[in-house]
């Protein structure tokens, strides 16, 4: 009986030493794996920081860079300090997803080269917006008004720049000045004058007399189909006629009598400058 119970404890000593063995080697393997893991994430960490310093961007590792430094460091701790002799919470650790998660380099730089892009973009999108709303306030010193006009999918495909006549002609209703229009888009320009009046006289022309700082000519311009506007025939000649001039005067002939309209050109060059490719100009 004796004997038998000393042999049934060397067996179990012997399973006992196979079984620490055992958990020794699982413990060791589950290390290794969380190991190569983390070896992974130190890669993402290290090829986020190449690719800070070939794209140059300000404050690249502070945006970009501090996640995959976060990840790394979690997966070390998790691997080396909470579960360094602990099969379970080695397991846990490499079942986690966010630190079992590795992309390939190639699929990471795509994603970070996608959010610079995307914050390039963006800042040059806020920059362009700006610079638009000075130009408006710079132009609405002047008097000048601009407006664009934008296709369904949002797309700016014209501009208008309007000027408001110094005083209204007689017939003109009340509070109601004169326009003079330029209108843009894909490279054509149309120059309008909306005179806040019926036109007198018949016919598709009329006669007008265009006066640049007092100098006159004789000139024939379309009668719009609402009776009210007078159209340039030769819109980008007369456009450099205004740029070369601080007033325009318009005498033309009106229901109630002959008219004149007169309009401040001051600042049109300015205004005009950021949409000269709309204009042909």
């Amino acid at each position: 009986m004796q004997k038998l119970s000393w042999g049934l404890i060397g067996l179990l000593t012997i399973f006992a030493a196979v079984g620490c063995v055992s958990k020794k080697e699982k413990v060791a393997e589950l290390r290794q794996q969380c190991h190569e893991v983390c070896k992974k994430k130190q890669q993402a960490y290290e090829l986020c920081q190449a690719f800070c310093k070939q794209e140059k961007v300000e404050d690249c590792e502070e945006t970009y860079c501090a996640t995959p430094q976060d990840r790394f460091k979690e997966c070390t701790t998790c691997c080396d300090e909470k579960g360094s002799e602990d099969e379970f919470v080695l397991g846990s650790c490499l079942s986690q997803g966010e630190l079992s998660e590795v992309m390939t380099p190639e699929k990471i730089w795509g994603i970070w080269k996608k959010m610079i892009d995307d914050r390039v973009e963006k800042e040059k999108k806020a920059k362009e917006e700006q610079q638009a709303a000075e130009h408006l306030a710079e132009a609405a010193k002047t008097g000048w008004h601009v407006s664009f006009e934008e296709a369904d999918d949002g797309k700016v495909v014209g501009v208008v720049l309007v000027k408001k006549a110094l005083v209204a002609p007689a017939g003109a209703k009340e509070g109601v000045l004169p326009d003079l229009i330029l209108r843009c888009g894909g490279g054509e320009l149309e120059a309008y004058v909306h005179v806040a009046t019926k036109l007198g006289g018949k016919g598709k022309k009329t006669s007008v007399k265009l006066g640049y700082d007092g100098r006159t000519s004789s000139e024939k311009m379309v009668r719009a189909d609402t009776n009210d506007t007078l159209i340039f025939g030769a819109p980008t000649k007369s456009l450099k006629k205004m740029l070369n001039a601080k007033k325009l005067s318009v005498e033309f002939p009106a229901a109630a009598g002959k008219a004149t309209v007169e309009f401040e050109l001051a600042g049109l060059e300015q205004t005009l400058e950021p949409h000269a490719k709309e204009c042909g100009f």
